[in-house]
């Protein structure tokens, strides 16, 4: 992802429990500008290549909740939580690899 901010849809937020608060306010992205607000989550990334699984955590993390799901139908990892990794690309066998930097 090229994104400097973590997307998620209000419809997914709504579904984790997550209610509509804050300020209002409209994110620049390239496919143009989308509504929503900034909220708060316990945001889990899971890596569940059996046998092994992997998870990551981050309370309260900051995202900015999508309006309108037409805009962001998924949620969309930006840099501000991947800056948490180390990422390794293998297009040829198509996976990216995450190493935690956090101690």
């Amino acid at each position: 992802t090229g994104s400097t901010q973590t997307v998620v849809p209000a419809e997914m937020y709504e579904i984790a429990g997550g209610e509509p608060s804050g300020d209002r306010r409209q994110l620049k992205t390239g496919g143009g500008p989308v509504d929503g607000w900034d909220a708060a989550i316990d945001l889990h990334i899971v890596d569940s290549h059996l046998p092994s699984v992997v998870c990551w955590s981050f309370g309260g993390a900051g995202v900015f909740v999508a309006e309108d799901e037409a805009d962001f139908p998924l949620a969309v990892l930006g840099w501000d939580l991947l800056g948490n990794f180390e990422l390794k690309i293998n297009r040829e066998l198509g996976f990216i690899e995450l190493k935690s930097l956090r101690s």
